[in-house]
């Protein structure tokens, strides 16, 4: 999947999505691309599972950036981001039943944010 990592996903476990979902993500996109790159760091197979992700949640924020973990080039996952992004879009929906506004409310955005990147992902 990554170039960047040369990493190759082919799935990504239901465990990864729960860790994920429920986190309450206080620095939003930026937080989350930290997360995934994290993540990728430590993938040892083709499957992201929430070990990958063992110890994102606990590290201390840097002084100056509350929700910055980890500092990252953003622009590096911007395409691979995109995917895992709607991944964990489609599995919210799945999660709620195809209620759109639960949804938006597992993944800690507003409905509008969900169906323009639901509309983005068309």
């Amino acid at each position: 999947m990554s170039n960047v990592f040369n990493k190759v996903i082919d799935d990504v476990a239901e465990d990864y999505y729960e860790a994920l979902l429920g986190y309450n993500w206080p620095g939003n996109i930026r937080e989350l691309r930290n997360a995934v790159k994290y993540s990728l760091t430590f993938l040892d197979g083709t499957v992201l599972c929430a070990r990958h992700l063992a110890g994102f949640f606990t590290r201390a924020p840097q002084e100056g950036n509350p929700g910055d973990s980890l500092r990252i080039d953003a622009s590096a996952l911007h395409g691979h981001l995109s995917d895992i992004e709607g991944m964990a879009i489609r599995k919210s929906l799945e999660m709620a039943n195809g209620n759109k506004a639960k949804a938006a409310k597992l993944l800690g955005i507003g409905r509008a944010t969900l169906y323009r990147k639901l509309k983005d992902l068309s």
